[in-house]
């Protein structure tokens, strides 16, 4: 399964079981990772590749302060 198919079926799925505010949050970090890995299938993405987005995503901040 490709990144876009998978990132799509995720916000499907909260969509139609989650608030608001966590959708927004969701669409805004899984646009931002199926950008980066769009051609990509999920099989192909390590766990180095995943902690080396969200470090770059946080910028080292404290989980509370982190914006997307």
């Amino acid at each position: 399964m490709r990144v876009l198919q998978a990132g799509a079926l995720c916000l499907e799925y909260h969509k139609s079981n989650s608030r608001q505010n966590t959708i927004r949050g969701y669409e805004a970090i899984l646009s931002k990772f199926c950008r980066q890995f769009a051609d990509r299938n999920l099989k192909e993405i390590t766990s180095n590749d995943v902690l080396s987005f969200l470090s770059h995503m946080t910028g080292n901040r404290k989980q509370e302060t982190t914006r997307w």
